[in-house]
């Protein structure tokens, strides 16, 4: 007799992206009884008498968590696979009349592995068929020995924003880097800094700034709160904080087991993105899979696979279980990270909330917090003026005495920068992004229904609207979201808890 499961053939070694070694299809392991082995992926107990394992780190995994689709490492080549590319390439390019074996060396028939047989080649035709690999050096002043060629780009614009530094090294450069250096600037301690840099998701150069702007502007990248040091357009309100104009412009993540590309703006159009880890609306960069239609927003892509936050004394890890869980801090259900020593959940909207916000018209800022700020028993939110879960994350000014819900004091659309305009096929002007408010009256130009809270492109020319989704020639990924008068659902995903 066996178990059901067991009858399942299973590959004895997977790889996973969230793991940087193999695991081993096992039945029994040594380890310490006095706690319950933990699967490292889903974050739960390990309760299947077959599971996969490293013994190098005392990671294990259930079956179906190891062997999920989702998960799997493609670029992962088992050491069987690689000797026999090793073997099968090399060979089927090589011909008898290329080598000269010398003949002196004699081969013991009883040794398992003969000695290695030194050829000499005589045939040029061999350097032919190998394939030509381009040099590229690990050491940045070896390209500074060679000179610098002059060119002329496709874009005039580039060549007016980095003026006499024009070179093919700098255009060969964006295409692997974020950013070039224009100027640099030394401080103390000998220690060099960008005062102004191209970078490859804008057309004019940047320029370091470390004073606090007066506006309430919002980096371009991140769609986050715009605070020094940070570069901004002396042409144009574009700005970017110091930590984002060094994002790594291809990169695996572990909510996704395709290699991400980093976009200045979503392919779609409006530059309107889903991220699939939070579920928010985002118009910033975004790192994307074109294979998948995948996008994860900036401080999604940051997540680590495990980390430990400051309201929770053990340690979070992100778990891939298909089924959605309640988060312990708003109650609401998606992707989370779990705690293994206990049944502590955080899902990826509340651990990427800023620490700190502004709320217009007040000049003091507001902390996010984790717990009631007193024992009164009621609690509202100043800004709706409905009551509070006590505990529920809010945000709080301790010099005003004002407490938030955290969608009230961010807003509905926390990661869309407005002000950004587009152009269409459907219509003649530039169109710019917008949130109506609640009296707003105008219908959409498109399909004639109601535009209240909601996003939609203006036409200040015309003084009309249109719904997102009723743009000529724009991308249909978000028809059936809430946001828009329509009601079909896309993909595996339905939107009707987004405002709940």
């Amino acid at each position: 007799m066996i178990h059901p499961e067991c009858g399942v053939p299973l590959p004895l070694t997977v790889k996973v992206i969230r793991h940087e070694h193999p695991l081993k299809l096992t039945s029994s392991v040594q380890v310490n009884q006095s706690h319950h082995r933990i699967c490292q992926l889903c974050v739960k107990v390990v309760d299947t008498y077959r599971f996969y394992y490293c013994s190098i780190c005392d990671f294990a995994a259930h079956q179906d968590c190891a062997t999920n689709e989702d998960d799997k490492d493609e670029t992962f080549e088992f050491p069987e696979n690689k000797h026999k590319a090793a073997i099968d390439v090399p060979t089927a390019a090589l011909k008898e009349e290329d080598f000269s074996i010398d003949k002196s060396i004699s081969i013991d028939p009883l040794q398992t592995h003969p000695p290695k047989i030194p050829f000499k080649r005589e045939n040029s035709r061999f350097d032919d068929q190998l394939p030509k690999i381009p040099f590229k050096s690990e050491n940045p002043r070896f390209d500074d020995q060679y000179p610098k060629i002059p060119f002329k780009s496709e874009n005039p614009r580039f060549d007016e924003s980095i003026n006499s530094v024009s070179y093919v090294a700098i255009e060969k450069k964006m295409i692997e880097e974020s950013y070039v250096a224009i100027e640099k600037k030394m401080i103390e301690d000998s220690i060099d800094i960008d005062v102004e840099i191209k970078h490859f998701s804008h057309e004019h150069s940047l320029k370091l700034t470390n004073e606090l702007l007066l506006t309430d502007e919002k980096c371009d990248g991140c769609i986050q709160c715009i605070q020094p040091p940070f570069y901004s357009c002396p042409q144009c309100p574009f700005f970017l904080h110091e930590s984002c104009i060094k994002l790594p412009r291809k990169k695996r993540q572990l909510l996704h087991r395709h290699q991400l590309t980093l976009l200045p703006k979503a392919p779609y159009k409006g530059g309107l993105f889903l991220c699939r880890a939070c579920d928010r609306i985002c118009n910033g960069f975004t790192y994307n899979c074109d294979k998948c239609r995948f996008n994860l927003d900036v401080q999604c892509s940051l997540i680590p696979n495990k980390f430990t936050h400051e309201v929770h004394v053990h340690p979070l890890t992100y778990s891939s279980a298909p089924c959605k869980e309640k988060c312990s801090c708003c109650d609401s259900e998606g992707k989370v990270f779990r705690c293994a020593d206990c049944e502590f959940t955080l899902d990826v909207k509340c651990a990427t909330l800023p620490r700190n916000v502004r709320y217009r018209p007040f000049d003091q800022p507001f902390k996010l917090c984790y717990s009631a700020e007193d024992n009164s028993g009621e609690y509202y939110c100043d800004i709706c003026e409905k009551r509070r879960d006590h505990e529920h994350w809010f945000y709080h000014c301790s010099d005003l005495q004002f407490p938030a819900h955290p969608r009230c004091i961010l807003g509905a659309f926390p990661n869309i920068k407005f002000g950004r305009t587009i152009t269409s096929s459907g219509h003649s002007h530039p169109l710019t992004l917008v949130h109506s408010s609640k009296d707003h009256t105008q219908c959409c130009k498109g399909c004639k229904g109601r535009i209240s809270e909601i996003l939609s492109f203006e036409c200040a020319e015309c003084n009309f609207n249109f719904h997102v989704s009723c743009l000529e020639g724009l991308d249909d990924i978000y028809i059936g979201h809430p946001l828009y008068p329509h009601s079909r659902i896309i993909g595996d995903y339905s939107y009707d808890s987004y405002y709940q």
